[in-house]
């Protein structure tokens, strides 16, 4: 008899996952002696016994879902023949979309500039994707900065819900002279490490840069490992809440007889060997702060409104996480730029005395229930 879609698809899914991750295949359940093909015998119950008239089509679509919702991975998914099989692939903004600065001037370029209360001037980068090239665009952006006179980064991941893991690999590469950025760990094969290469004499200077990160809520994947990785080297605080915590290895499997599948075959680990799925990566401790939704409206308006010809003291006043992020690179530049390692004593804002512990603070409030949008390799 020939095999049905239901059973050939039970038996990929399986395969490409348990198998993989060290089982020897479809172990007929649990219980010994029980047949392998039980799927595609309730299929035939169902067709021959059921007082309605029975889509076979639709039943196997609905058994292939039910066995993604089994995995407990609520990154997995279907897409059915003929289905919208990019749902899930939503692309990735254009380089010059997805590298900003804090507004724009009169001839309508973006501003990348801000003056601290020391009267230094730090390079502010907002990344809203890691789509291709950004890498490049980022270390480029850095230079100009640098020929500016630009002495430090504040780099704005919030709301940044991932991209190419390559392209947050070349971020941190630019930050970093040595060590290990990121690990894949994966069920089908051994653990793949990124590490940082030593920067061109021309850009070494930027491996000793201050440097903060801010991040939210909304923050996820090649967001989230940039802000483990700056973290966990002492080379960043991170100023804003706990990040949404999805960082998984994800891939698309596309079926013989139609449709794909979108399993998750791993997870990320940040350097220090933690993880970041389902965790999120914490603000350094005294840099927990969230903005009220009737911030966040105002800010939304701001940039919306105001990104021509835009006045950075008028989006200081509106963004307080922008605000605590300049204070305390101006507070590192005053004070020596320690490295903001978690658990040794850095330097405080201006106007607190003493120093502070840098450590991942307290948990912001918990994600929303609706994830940020994902594309691939994230």
């Amino acid at each position: 008899m020939r095999c049905p879609l239901l059973a050939l698809t039970a038996w990929a899914a399986f395969c490409l996952t348990a198998t993989a991750c060290g089982q020897t295949g479809p172990t007929s359940g649990d219980r010994e002696g029980e047949p392998v093909h039980r799927l595609e015998e309730a299929l035939q119950a169902i067709l021959s016994h059921a007082s309605s008239a029975p889509n076979r089509r639709l039943l196997e679509d609905a058994a292939i879902k039910a066995m993604l919702r089994a995995l407990d991975d609520p990154h997995a998914s279907y897409h059915p023949q003929g289905g919208n099989q990019g749902a899930a692939l939503a692309p990735a903004p254009s380089i010059p979309s997805a590298l900003e600065g804090w507004g724009r001037n009169a001839q309508g370029d973006w501003q990348h500039l801000l003056t601290l209360d020391s009267g230094k001037r730090a390079a502010y980068l907002r990344l809203t994707a890691f789509s291709s090239g950004v890498g490049d665009a980022f270390r480029q952006q850095l230079r100009m900065a640098r020929q500016q006179r630009a002495t430090c980064l504040c780099l704005d991941l919030r709301d940044n819900a991932g991209g190419l893991v390559d392209e947050a690999v070349a971020v941190c590469d630019t930050l970093l002279d040595a060590g290990l950025i990121v690990t894949a760990v994966t069920c089908d094969a051994q653990p793949h490490a990124w590490r940082a290469t030593p920067n061109s004499r021309t850009d070494v200077e930027f491996a000793s840069w201050p440097v903060v990160v801010l991040a939210n809520r909304f923050s996820a994947s090649a967001s989230e490992i940039v802000a483990a990785c700056l973290q966990d080297h002492g080379r960043a605080e991170l100023v804003g809440e706990r990040t949404w915590g999805k960082a998984t290895v994800q891939r698309f499997l596309e079926l013989p007889s139609g449709g794909n599948l979108q399993l998750t075959v791993g997870k990320y680990q940040r350097p220090s060997g933690e993880p970041i799925d389902r965790v999120g990566v914490e603000p350094t401790l005294n840099n927990s702060l969230a903005l009220t939704q009737d911030e966040l409206k105002t800010l939304m308006r701001h940039r919306r409104d105001h990104l021509s010809n835009a006045s950075s003291q008028k989006l200081l006043r509106v963004d307080r996480q922008l605000s605590l992020a300049l204070a305390r690179l101006n507070a590192t530049l005053v004070e020596g730029n320690p490295k903001h390692q978690r658990g040794i004593e850095s330097p405080s804002p201006p106007a607190v005395k003493g120093k502070l512990k840098r450590q991942r603070g307290i948990a912001s409030p918990s994600p929303p229930a609706t994830p940020p949008s994902t594309g691939s390799n994230r």
